[in-house]
């Protein structure tokens, strides 16, 4: 004789079926605001209740609810992919110059002291940088992430949200602050190494300070901080108006609290976005370079001229022959009077002294 057991199993399976044909003939209808898979579930319960069936088994019960939130997941995510705002694109001229700039070579690392050469050089090391950079981006699942998407649309209400570089760091700060905070605040912060002992044979790993001094509190202040950086610095966002120091204060602690931390205590830490030195060191001579958006590069020189104080290099016989330092401490070209870039003040570099690139 089959076991009494056995008799148990075969009804929950048949009761399983009956409610999947249930489900299945039943409309989509809202109900409530709820979503349709819920909405259908609660439909079927009605008819159990009518033909004096049971409540279906609590098991019966999370393998919809699971359901349910699996089909909305993979809605969600069909329809971020297929309207992803962030398109992987080249710009049209920007190529890579080694002899401006090159990721394998050291000697082209340093900016050079003719000031528009230095232009040059600061353009297009953050080009190939940008460049390593958006080709992770593109590779990285995150960008895929509902909290990523929840992120961008966030961004969006406040104007920030059509440079995927500062998102995708935002999107980085907001991991680390969140699983910061789920640490004693006051407890140094610590990082996961491998470990072995010989005498014993036992293995794995554990967790070690990452030095005497840097907490978990301190983490999430900076978290924070580079929330509001990214949001208020002129380099991340050089076409649009540089926004006031206290109002990015305010939106990154508004950023940190409108977002729900769960999903962000998922991520590994070691797969964030960020720079790729091996998508920058493949670059060919003349190949094409990615770019955030149409006429970034642009904007981003701009910025740079705006910006950009020269180094002005000074001898044991006072300033290079070309200019001379005015009584109102200015410099003016010594062969016309005319002044040295207006509304710049270069940096005087004394005998002896190391020279400082920005």
């Amino acid at each position: 004789m089959m076991k009494p057991r056995y008799w148990v199993r075969l009804v929950l399976v048949g009761l399983l079926c009956f409610v999947g044909w249930i489900i299945a003939r039943k409309p989509i209808v809202e109900v409530g605001g709820q979503s349709p898979e819920l909405s259908t579930l609660s439909v079927a319960m009605s008819d159990y209740n009518k033909v004096g069936y049971q409540k279906p088994h609590r098991v019966v019960l999370k393998a919809a609810q699971a359901k349910s939130v699996y089909d909305e997941e993979k809605a969600r995510l069909e329809n971020w992919k297929r309207n992803f705002p962030f398109k992987k694109e080249y710009h049209p001229a920007l190529r890579h110059d080694p002899s401006v700039y090159d990721p394998n070579n050291s000697a082209t690392w340093d900016s050079p002291d003719a000031h528009e050469a230095s232009i040059t050089h600061a353009s297009q090391t953050h080009s190939v940088k940008t460049h390593g950079f958006l080709a992770d981006f593109h590779e990285n699942p995150l960008r895929f992430t509902k909290e990523f998407e929840q992120l961008y649309h966030l961004l969006g209400e406040i104007d920030r949200n059509d440079n995927p570089m500062p998102v995708a760091w935002i999107f980085n700060d907001l991991v680390l602050y969140h699983q910061a905070s789920q640490k004693e605040a006051d407890a140094l912060r610590t990082k996961t190494v491998p470990y072995y002992d010989e005498a014993t044979g036992e293995h794995g790993f554990r967790e070690v300070p990452l030095d005497s001094k840097r907490t978990w509190g301190d983490q999430m202040e900076t978290s924070r901080e580079s929330i509001a950086y990214n949001l208020y610095q002129k380099s991340e966002w050089p076409s649009k108006s540089q926004m006031a120091p206290d109002r990015a204060w305010k939106l990154a602690d508004t950023i940190i609290r409108s977002l729900p931390a769960q999903g962000f205590l998922t991520y590994s830490t070691g797969k964030l976005f960020g720079y790729s030195g091996s998508h920058e060191q493949a670059l060919k001579p003349g190949d094409l370079l990615l770019t955030p958006k149409e006429e970034y590069a642009e904007a981003y020189e701009q910025h740079i001229r705006e910006t950009h104080r020269p180094v002005i290099l000074n001898s044991s016989d006072g300033l290079p022959e070309v200019l001379v330092l005015g009584e109102d401490g200015k410099f003016y070209d010594k062969a016309t009077g005319e002044l040295f870039m207006p509304g710049m003040e270069p940096i005087i570099v004394e005998p002896g002294q190391k020279k400082k690139f920005r």
